[in-house]
This record gives structure tokens, C-alpha cells and sequence, in this order.
């Protein structure tokens, strides 16, 4: 089970999730603070990691978080984020080299994997909506929008993982 994670300018959104693709909890939105600065922004995605974790069903075995911009998943480091950033003196600059898993990990103690938004959610697509019926995805563009079929939790089992009761943040 893992925890997937939107980011947004606006909205950070998180749930737990099966590697099938049907959820594990409940689904958890927050206010982004996109434009507050990193660290503010970072923070509300701990946060809202935190509680995907707290309305799940088991302890998740990594985050994956969709991020706007260029990402580097080895480094861990947001290159570049048009969404997210900061707005000084009317003027709004956005992200660049953001060490977004360092920061983080103050926040949650759990691996994490990080990708561009739109990349992700054509590999979702891709995985778990019409890729399966369709040989090739070249030239697909995949229409960003927040709607998600859900299925019963309840329905799936959590067989040989940890209770969701672990703590997640560091202690």
C-alpha cells in the first residue's frame, strides 16, 4: 500500500492506495500554500501525508508525490515549478532547486518518490484507466482533472503489513 500525493498551486490532495489502484482510506485535500514559499508548501504536503496515512488502513511503504515541473526522483530536488513558489514585492518567483525530499523528510519519516505531475498521471492512465485496452499511448494527452473512481476499501486487506497506528512523523 502507498500513499499517492497531488500537488498543486492550489490544492495538495492524498490517499492511500493498493497497487491495484483501489483505494485504502479515505481521500484528504488541503490548501497547497503554493504560493507561500517551500517551506510552507512542504509542510502542508507533510501534513496532509500525515493524515492520508491516519485514514488508511495499514502503513504505507513509500509516498509518491506528482509535482508541476521539472523533477529529479534521484536527487530528490524540484529543478523547476512554474505552480509553486513565492510572491515578494507583487513580483512571484517560482521554484528552483528545491531540495523537496530533504525538506520533507522533517515533516514525514517514510520513503518517497517523486514525478512530474502530468507524466504521472498519463502512467495512471496508462496503468489503471484505458492503457490496459490500448496497445500504444504515443501522442495521448491525458486531460488533468481531479475526478477518481473510487472503490470499497473495506473490500481489500491489508495482509502482512503494519498497522496504521505507527506514527509516521519523527520522533
Amino acid at each position: 500500500m502507498f500513499i499517492g500525493v497531488d500537488l498543486g498551486g492550489t490544492n495538495v490532495r492524498a490517499a492511500a492506495v493498493y497497487e491495484d489502484g483501489s483505494f485504502a482510506g479515505e481521500r484528504v485535500e488541503n490548501p497547497s500554500l503554493g504560493t507561500s514559499g517551500a517551506e510552507a508548501t512542504i509542510e502542508a504536503v507533510g501534513r496532509t501525508i500525515l493524515q492520508a496515512v491516519a485514514a488508511s488502513e495499514c502503513w504505507p511503504e513509500a509516498a509518491g508525490i506528482a509535482i508541476p515541473g521539472t523533477v529529479n526522483d534521484e536527487t530528490g530536488v524540484v529543478r523547476w515549478s512554474p505552480n509553486l513558489g513565492k510572491t515578494e514585492d507583487g513580483v512571484f518567483h517560482y521554484w528552483t532547486d528545491i531540495p523537496f525530499r530533504a525538506m520533507l523528510s522533517r515533516h514525514v519519516d517514510m520513503p518517497t518518490l517523486l514525478g512530474n505531475d502530468a507524466n504521472l498521471a498519463a502512467l495512471g492512465e496508462y496503468q489503471f484507466g484505458h492503457g490496459p485496452r490500448i496497445r500504444e499511448l504515443s501522442g495521448y494527452v491525458h486531460p488533468m482533472h481531479g475526478h477518481r473512481q473510487r472503490r470499497d476499501p473495506l473490500s481489500e486487506g491489508c495482509a502482512g503489513r503494519r498497522p496504521r497506528t505507527a506514527d509516521a512523523r519523527r520522533g
